[in-house]
């Protein structure tokens, strides 16, 4: 079982719990934000919102397009890795 919160400083923490003989240990495993340009930030945060999963990335870069977002259309063809990891773990301003 996995389960997910957000630490003080905006980290997501994920719990995952390992069934032993005796009962559950759990393991927290921090997961750091993607890292971007403060203006692709700004304008994935827009279109993150019409967007429901990290398999919707062709979407994510024709929203951005239809918008005017080009910075964020830019950064999404040039990183759709980032994209696909960001996209659970949350994106943050560089600067």
């Amino acid at each position: 079982m996995v389960s997910l919160r957000y630490s003080p400083a905006g980290i997501r923490v994920i719990n995952t719990l390992i069934a032993m003989d005796h009962g559950y240990l759990i393991i927290p495993v921090m997961i750091e934000k993607i890292r971007v340009p403060r203006n692709v930030y700004n304008e994935l945060v827009m279109i993150n919102r019409e967007i429901h999963y990290s398999t919707d990335y062709p979407m994510a870069v024709k929203k951005a397009e239809d918008h005017g977002f080009m910075n964020a259309a830019e950064w999404l063809k040039q990183n759709e890795d980032l994209y696909r990891r960001g996209f659970p773990r949350g994106f943050e301003p560089e600067d």
